[in-house]
């Protein structure tokens, strides 16, 4: 089963995204991992498609889209000094997200998914598209 893929259409690169777990800050992970793809690996002659069937079987290509698209919404540096501090609140999410510019569900979702915080903590933040035109809406 294809995720989300970069692959090509009429000999020019293209990005699918599903609505793999309909939340807002998913589909912008995964539109961001893609375009990592796009810049990174896609040379332009050969057919080239992504796809994460087991998500613990990540190889190279997978780990570094996954690396560009958490530095395009937050920088490391910054990020990796919030966590040092250990002080994780709303406040402090709302405070981070503004000073990197994304909206907090960024935050919280990159927290979640370095297991800083668990899944189920800070989801007020979050937001899940309704069905399929709303998603539309947003990314066509």
């Amino acid at each position: 089963m294809i995720h989300d893929a970069l692959t090509r259409y009429k000999n020019n690169p293209a990005i699918y995204l599903s609505l793999r777990f309909k939340t807002h800050d998913h589909a912008w992970f995964a539109l961001m991992h893609e375009i990592g793809h796009l810049l990174v690996d896609f040379n332009g002659r050969d057919p080239f498609i992504t796809c994460i069937e087991d998500e613990t079987a990540q190889n190279e290509y997978e780990k570094e889209a996954d690396k560009f698209a958490q530095n395009f919404f937050i920088d490391s540096e910054d990020y990796n000094k919030y966590i040092k501090g250990g002080q994780i609140s709303k406040d402090s999410i709302v405070e981070l997200a503004s000073f990197q510019e994304v909206h907090p569900r960024i935050v919280v979702a990159r927290l979640q998914h370095d297991k800083i915080i668990p899944f189920n903590t800070f989801n007020l933040f979050k937001s899940r598209f309704k069905n399929l035109d709303e998603f539309k809406k947003v990314f066509i």
